[in-house]
């Protein structure tokens, strides 16, 4: 979707189909997902409305689930008709649609600062991608929404448990690795790593293509790359300026990382949409007092700290009982539950792939041969501490 070719063939299409039918619907919105992905909002938003007129006529249930979805990608610059759109798409959709709908307004969340709803969200989308036998398809993008949220809320131990996991993948989308690259980039930045935040930044280089729609994820690039380079704000700034428009909530992070006395002299006329955007602007115009209320109210610790002057601390990964990580812990308490590798997986919304591997590496530092003398340990080593509840750390 979005490529040229493709559109051209969905405009040829238009000419030749009724004017009222399902396939002609199913057309406008190949070409209103084409239009958003690439940018172009305004068309894709008309193209999103004709689709939801074909729809309506028609009586197409999943059509117009479709349509909403598109309109509330479109509508993303008002947050409350877009949430609108997206909840009127989720009471109509198939399995399908509800994924891609998690997927969106995920998205939409966490671009307005959102971040615990925008996780609720995705873990509708992770189980029913379950339920379905469809999570090695679509998990990918809903884990990169998940780990972006966790990373602007300072959940930094989560979100590298879930890059780790995501990773480690078979047949993971370049897009999504590059995508999964830049928060891992963006935490060992916020954790004062800038060696491996450099290092993380070069292989998302390697990973991303020229086409439409990396852009915005280009866009992220760029803003880790200026702070790993204030000297280069304005060189960085240039070759990324052109984009920035389309991408008003990845263009305002780019800003106010650029607003430094190397980088911009004056800032562009870009749309402020939600609270994140607005923090990052005060930021860019050098209000640090504003901006800390924003990022402060937000729960946002690193931007919070580039205001303040301080370095965040960061948290540890690995739990105080049996030398288990926070997610080993949570599988190893599913596993004393009896519950299949299946089972854990649905529970965390991971796959059954890494909820195997999990296992086996829990085995391994447990010295336990099986699963029930794993669960063994867990048991005594409760009843030992007299703490029957997983370490802090993860939330699913």
């Amino acid at each position: 979707m979005g490529r040229t070719g493709g559109q051209e063939d969905f405009h040829q299409a238009l000419d030749l189909l009724p004017e009222a039918s399902a396939l002609r619907g199913d057309v406008l919105a190949g070409l209103a997902l084409g239009c958003v992905f690439t940018g172009d909002i305004g068309q894709g938003e008309k193209y999103a409305r004709a689709a939801l007129d074909v729809a309506e006529q028609v009586a197409n249930p999943s059509l117009l689930a479709r349509a909403h979805a598109y309109l509330g990608l479109a509508t993303d610059a008002d947050p409350q008709t877009a949430a609108q759109h997206f909840a009127a798409a989720r009471a109509l959709a198939d399995p399908q649609t509800t994924i891609d709908i998690a997927t969106w307004e995920s998205a939409l969340h966490v671009s307005v600062g959102a971040y615990t709803t925008a996780i609720e969200v995705i873990q509708v989308g992770l189980r029913t991608a379950h339920e379905t036998f469809q999570y090695a398809k679509h998990a990918p993008i809903l884990v990169v929404k998940w780990v972006q949220a966790l990373t602007a809320l300072g959940r930094w131990p989560e979100a590298l448990d879930l890059i780790d996991e995501t990773l480690g993948e078979a047949e993971l989308p370049q897009l999504s690795h590059a995508a999964l690259l830049i928060s891992l980039g963006e935490i060992h930045l916020a954790q004062g790593n800038r060696a491996a935040a450099a290092e993380a930044a070069d292989r998302v280089r390697q990973l991303l293509g020229a086409e439409p729609w990396v852009r915005r994820y280009r866009i992220r690039l760029r803003t880790l790359e200026i702070r790993l380079a204030p000297d280069r704000a304005r060189e960085i700034y240039a070759a990324t300026a052109a984009d920035l428009a389309a991408y008003p909530h990845e263009a305002w992070a780019l800003i106010a990382a650029a607003a430094t006395p190397a980088g911009l002299t004056e800032l562009p006329d870009i749309p402020v949409i939600g609270p994140v955007d607005e923090a990052y602007r005060a930021m860019a115009r050098g209000d640090r007092e504003t901006a800390a209320r924003g990022w402060r109210a937000l729960g946002q610790p690193y931007e919070l700290s580039l205001c303040e002057g301080k370095t965040p601390q960061p948290q540890p990964r690995t739990s105080p009982m049996l030398g288990l990580t926070a997610r080993e812990w949570q599988v190893l308490r599913l596993v004393a539950e009896g519950k299949s590798n299946r089972q854990i997986a649905a529970d965390l919304f991971i796959s059954s792939n890494t909820a195997g591997v999990h296992v086996s590496r829990i085995l391994t530092k447990l010295g336990a041969a099986t699963r029930t003398e794993a669960a063994r340990i867990l048991f005594d080593a409760s009843a030992a501490s007299g703490d029957r509840d997983e370490p802090a750390g993860h939330h699913p």
